[in-house]
């Protein structure tokens, strides 16, 4: 390891705490790397996130939970603009049903204003109604968060990405770390299933696996408790059915059941929270299904059958052993932060988490030099059914292949998903293209889509079948192809 490394600083973990941390440091005279052992950004735990902006009422006061969820959420709207990404100030309810949950609700009021949440108040069950005329009649109050809101998480997480590209940054997907490397108490870098990386500094976001990556660094002062939430999408037909997020009242393991709309016009059912030993599972369950079908029927009495119901997911949410983020720089291990333990509210305070980061990585000796040639700004290109009329006309001119749609359900076009493979980033798998387009999301959940995309991504230059992967290693889309 004589000499100079590879990277200045090398970030493990191509989440939204990953992504954009290396987002903040590409802005500085720095090199930085990015190792990830899916073949594409968000597909741990950020691409199981609703994208829920939580307001800063629930953690607990003086918490990092609290401190950096209060500065997070401020930053929301102006960061998601600059980077050309949908955010929705919706607000938020929590919602009573007894004289128990008032008081609940009562006690969030308390917490939050000792966190600095701005606007909150308890409304009454006649306010509810008039504003979510799908909660239930039994509802009795709610705890009202105006600073809350929803965002593209997907989208969001990639215009961090390709913006850290943009200026430099370097991503190494399908690799796995394997071990850390030392020399004496410092650690100078990563051995993993594609060979050694060298850095000067470490920063720690393998999320449900930041616990394991400490554990190579010789130490243990922090376990990561894994619990599964499964969440299922509606169809766009139910997707009015609330205009916020509306939580039952919260409970020991988590915010609670919710039902919220999304910034693509869905609305999404869950909030169950359950201990798991694999960290790898996110498998959805019948018995998961009912649990989250009756407890959101409590808000909102409308049946959700399994008509109604497009797709489900899980997610494991890298809950810390210390009950808080985890964000420092261990002594027995110099050159490593671990930013770990980034489960709810992680996203809301995900532009703290990445200041903090940057300014803990100063405190260890980075120098932050101003790189006068790096893209200060950055902006994701939009889909061409967000566009307005004269900006579509403009797109079109670009690229003629707008004006031929691949997906009817999302109305994505070929030159949007040509332009996911021209991107920084470029989407060489189909979950990839999915991620940066919405292609295939919808109710038909890709069945049509699936030919023109290959047929796109072939003539685009992407991977062939059947080199083609749906997401990791294994998932190939063709076995092999046919003579003619």
């Amino acid at each position: 390891m004589e000499g100079n490394p590879e990277f200045d600083v090398l970030i493990i973990g191509a989440g939204i705490i990953g992504c954009f941390i290396a987002r903040e440091l590409s802005l500085f005279d720095l090199r930085i790397g990015v190792i990830e052992k899916a073949s594409y950004v968000c597909n741990g735990q950020t691409k199981a996130n609703g994208g829920i902006i939580h307001g800063g009422h629930d953690p607990k006061p003086g918490s990092l939970k609290a401190t950096l969820n209060i500065e997070g959420n401020r930053a929301f709207p102006a960061l998601c603009k600059s980077l050309g990404v949908m955010y929705n100030p919706t607000g938020i309810y929590v919602i009573a049903f007894d004289g128990g949950d008032a008081k609940t609700l009562e006690g969030l009021l308390d917490k939050g204003l000792k966190n600095g949440v701005e606007g909150l108040s308890i409304v009454d069950s006649k306010e509810v109604r008039v504003s979510e005329p799908s909660i239930s009649e039994a509802a009795v109050a709610a705890l009202s968060i105006p600073s809350g809101g929803i965002v593209d998480v997907v989208r969001l997480t990639i215009a961090l990405a390709d913006h850290a590209a943009v200026n430099g940054a370097k991503f190494i997907f399908d690799t796995e770390v394997t071990g850390l490397v030392k020399k004496g108490t410092r650690v100078v870098g990563v051995e993993s299933n594609r060979g050694r990386f060298s850095c000067e500094y470490l920063v720690n976001c393998a999320g449900v696996h930041a616990d394991s990556i400490m554990e190579m660094a010789g130490m243990d002062g922090f376990k990561i408790l894994p619990r599964k939430g499964e969440y299922y999408i509606l169809d766009k037909a139910l997707g009015g059915i609330v205009s916020r997020p509306c939580f039952q009242v919260p409970n020991p393991h988590g915010k609670g059941f919710v039902v919220f709309p999304t910034t693509q016009g869905n609305a999404i059912i869950g909030g169950d929270s359950v201990p798991v030993g694999d960290r790898e599972d996110t498998s959805t369950t019948e018995q998961g299904f009912l649990l989250v079908q009756k407890s959101v029927q409590r808000l909102v009495p409308k049946v959700i059958d399994g008509d109604s119901i497009i797709t489900g997911f899980s997610g494991i949410r890298a809950t810390s052993s210390t009950g808080d983020f985890v964000i420092d720089a261990p002594c027995a291990a110099e050159g490593l932060l671990n930013v770990a333990g980034i489960a709810s509210p992680g996203l809301s305070a995900s532009p703290a988490i990445a200041a903090l980061a940057v300014s803990k990585l100063e405190g260890m000796g980075l120098a932050l030099k101003t790189g006068a040639k790096k893209t200060r700004e950055y902006r994701l290109p939009p889909l061409f059914r967000d566009c307005g009329g004269e900006e579509r006309g403009e797109l079109l001119k670009r690229d003629p292949g707008h004006g031929r749609i691949v997906c009817r359900c999302e109305g994505i076009t070929e030159g949007d998903i040509a332009g996911a493979v021209r991107a920084p980033l470029p989407a060489l798998t189909l979950d990839a293209v999915k991620f940066r387009t919405c292609a295939g999301t919808g109710r038909c959940q890709g069945a049509f889509d699936l030919a023109r995309i290959l047929r796109i991504l072939e003539r685009e230059g992407g991977p062939l079948p059947p080199d083609l992967k749906k997401n990791d290693a294994g998932s190939r889309v063709i076995l092999s192809r046919t003579r003619r």
